[in-house]
């Protein structure tokens, strides 16, 4: 398993918080901090809000395109918003394993808007369902499989990682599964302000 995280650099006190945690769960990400919005311009063709968006779209992408270069299997890519449990790596050995027992593609363990899946079984954590797109692109795990088929597409018009994700999770036929508990977004419950709005 590789980790990503996606770091707006001016924004130290987000790195500091996921740094102690990352330690706390023994976890060594690779730090995304490229593109700021200040070194780059956004495409004739594209449909962001602003240039600070687009900024996040190029780092989901450098992951996909590290992950293709490496021939990395599988990866877990947070953005700097993500608030992470004490409890984390215990939940995420089961994710993995029912997730690769569905046969996903995508796996959104972050969450945001209150969306979650159908279904509540009693000792099930991972849940697939044809309608099921993204919940949120702050916490998800993604297969190489579902990257080779993404970044033919990722050039091509593009718009909000989490956006975008739903209309290839729809294009490709992507097998997109959802969590049970799920990791909120920290700018949806306060504990951020959000660097993509401001």
């Amino acid at each position: 398993m590789k980790y990503y995280v996606l770091h707006h650099s001016p924004l130290t006190k987000r790195k500091q918080y996921l740094e102690h945690c990352f330690k706390l769960l023994n976890i060594e990400p690779t730090w995304v901090t490229g593109f700021l919005p200040d070194e780059i311009k956004l495409p004739a063709q594209n449909r962001f809000v602003n240039i600070r968006e687009y900024s996040l779209y190029l780092k989901h992408a450098f992951c996909y395109e590290d992950m293709i270069k490496n021939n990395i299997e599988i990866a877990t890519i947070f953005e700097d918003d993500v608030v992470l449990w004490k409890e984390y790596r215990k939940y995420e050995e089961i994710f993995l394993k029912e997730f690769r027992e569905l046969k996903g593609d995508i796996m959104f363990h972050g969450t945001c808007c209150e969306i979650e899946p159908y279904e509540n079984i009693e000792g099930k954590h991972v849940y697939y369902h044809p309608d099921y797109r993204t919940r949120c692109a702050h916490c998800y795990m993604v297969t190489l499989n579902a990257v080779n088929k993404i970044v033919k597409h990722w050039y091509t018009n593009p718009k909000t990682p989490d956006h975008f994700l739903n209309e290839m999770i729809e294009k490709e036929g992507l097998r997109s599964c959802y969590t049970r508990p799920a990791i909120q977004e920290g700018v949806y419950t306060g504990v951020y302000k959000s660097s993509i709005k401001i």
